[in-house]
This record gives structure tokens, C-alpha cells and sequence, in this order.
């Protein structure tokens, strides 16, 4: 059997009502030639079972049982495991377009990247959103970051090599781990490619862990954390300040958009060991601007739909 080109790894826990549309994506892909390293992190559903019986339809599928362990040690084994020369990462409440793969592995060879992100689809309900990107280039760390829209590591493709020579790895214990991979990723990358191809489709769980009601407070508290380990990790770098002011709103980009951040303790603390810059409050100021204006853009662009709705009508 040839080597794969691409490993998809996909963390598997109590997904059995998702699980089957997202391994029906990554078959359906027009490039072929992967394998889908499928880590069931101790699920007590029927998410196991379904793994094997895709198994038996397709070899590419490689099942791993462990105990569960979250989603940042899953992950690490499954950078582990991966024999391609690229890895992406999808999550198994998600979905990838068709030519999510070809896009991506196409553009990521031509330009010899280490990393190479497209383009999002928010899901939730009968709604939908897309996050398109630019093509580009980017080099410069500042550059880097102001690209991001947030930090998770799913609509990308990396060079293996690349991940093991700077042994990058998720953060355990903590909510948020994407941020600071792909932060550390992003500044240990020579080169960054952004396309606008077939977009990673990402779906609101109302079950997922990011969205447990349970797991609110650990959240709010991870979000501080992982906030201090990317400016720690600044510190250690030797960033310079508008390096730095770049992560910072990066912070503000990631986390202030989180409903909890809304609540005034979690947001004091965050903003208190970003140093109380006064650029903190102008990026505040920009997000929340921002907010409002795509609010607004939203309810103008469903007042003309549905004004031209009732004349068809």
C-alpha cells in the first residue's frame, strides 16, 4: 500500500448522532489519497461501532481506542500516529467539502508553505456563514496573527515535518488548546498560505465540549490561562512590542467573542495581565464597533430578503 500524502485526524467522543456525516465527507473527498487516523476517546455511545463499520467499507479508516483523555491528548496521538507528509485535523461534529483536500494539497505543494489555511462555513441550525479568505502569503509574524480569526487548527493543512521538527503539540487539561498550537505554529512557519477554496464546514453542537453548560466555568478560567501561556510564550520568544500587540489583540479576537467573556470579572482579568495597555481598549472598542456592524448588516440583508419574498409571494 502506497504512503499517504495527507493524515486527517479525527478525535472521536459520544458522536454517534454527527459521526457518520463527517467520515461520509472525508470519503467523498476528490483527492484520494489519505488515511483518517480515528482516535475514540473512551466513548460510551455507539461512536466505536460506527467507526467499524466504516472500517470494513474502507482500510484507509485506522481506528485507536484509548481511555478517555480530552481532546488535547487525542489530538498529540494522533500527530503520533500520522504517517502522511501533511496533517489536517477535523473534527468529528464537523464536515469537510469535497474538494476541501484537492484545494488545500494542491496549493500547499505549489507554494512549498508549512501551513495553508481555507476558507470556514459557520453551521448552526438552518443557518449558515461563510468566512471567506484572501489569497495570500504572509511571512511576517504580525502579519501572521492578523490573519487569524480565531486560533483553531481545523481548516488548515501542515507539513508533518514541519509539526515534529518544532514539536509542536496540544496543551492538556485546558479548554481553548488550538490557541496556543496555532500561535506557536504560526510563529515557528517560515511561510503561510491563505486560499479561497472549499471551506471546512463547522457545525454548532448544542453537546460538544465547547458548548457543555457544565463546563462554562472551567472555560472562563481556561481562557485566562491559555491567554498567559501565549504571552508567556511572547516573553520567551523575545517578541517585540508590536509583535506582542499583535497577540494581544489576538486574545481580545479569540476570546471576547466567547458569550462568558461578556461578564465583567473574566473580562477584568484578561485584560489585566495584558499589561492595561491602552491598546486594549481601543481593540475592545474595534470588536465591539465590529460586532454592532455585522449585526446590523445581518438584519438589513433579512429585511430585503423578506421584503422581496412576500412580493414573489
Amino acid at each position: 500500500m502506497n504512503k499517504p500524502a495527507i493524515s486527517i485526524i479525527i478525535p472521536v467522543y459520544n458522536v454517534e448522532k454527527y459521526l457518520g456525516r463527517c467520515l461520509d465527507s472525508v470519503l467523498a473527498q476528490k483527492y484520494q489519497n489519505f488515511e483518517a487516523i480515528c482516535i475514540n476517546d473512551g466513548s460510551t455511545d455507539n461512536s466505536l461501532k460506527i467507526l467499524e463499520e466504516y472500517a470494513k467499507k474502507d482500510s484507509r479508516i485506522k481506528i485507536f481506542s484509548q481511555k478517555n483523555q480530552g481532546l488535547s491528548v487525542t489530538r498529540n496521538n494522533g500527530l503520533q500516529k500520522a504517517s502522511g507528509d501533511y496533517i489536517c485535523f477535523v473534527d468529528s461534529d464537523d464536515y469537510i467539502e469535497p474538494n476541501f483536500l484537492s484545494d488545500l494539497y494542491d496549493a500547499i505543494k505549489a507554494n512549498n508553505a508549512d501551513i495553508i489555511a481555507t476558507n470556514i462555513k459557520y453551521i448552526k441550525g438552518a443557518r449558515e456563514r461563510c468566512k471567506k479568505n484572501k489569497r495570500k502569503i504572509y511571512s511576517s509574524f504580525t502579519d501572521k496573527i492578523e490573519s487569524l480569526e480565531h486560533g483553531s487548527c481545523w481548516n488548515k493543512i501542515y507539513k508533518t515535518e514541519f509539526i515534529r521538527k518544532n514539536r509542536l503539540t496540544f496543551p492538556q487539561g485546558v479548554y481553548w488548546e488550538d490557541n496556543l498550537f496555532t500561535i506557536q505554529a504560526y510563529f515557528f512557519s517560515s511561510k503561510i498560505l491563505t486560499i479561497n477554496g472549499a471551506c471546512y464546514c463547522y457545525v454548532s453542537n448544542p453537546q460538544s465540549i465547547t458548548r457543555n453548560k457544565e463546563k462554562t466555568t472551567k472555560q472562563q478560567q481556561d481562557s485566562i490561562q491559555v491567554s498567559r501561556m501565549i504571552l508567556d510564550f511572547a516573553e520567551q520568544q523575545q517578541l517585540s512590542a508590536k509583535e506582542r500587540n499583535a497577540l494581544i489583540a489576538f486574545c481580545f479576537r479569540s476570546f471576547i467573542n466567547a458569550k462568558f467573556l461578556q461578564q465583567t470579572e473574566f473580562y477584568n482579568e484578561l485584560k489585566e495581565i495584558m499589561d492595561k495597555n491602552i491598546l486594549l481598549e481601543k481593540i475592545h472598542r474595534k470588536q465591539t464597533i465590529k460586532s454592532i456592524k455585522n449585526k446590523l448588516i445581518t438584519r438589513i440583508k433579512t429585511f430585503i430578503f423578506l421584503g422581496k419574498k412576500n412580493e414573489i409571494d
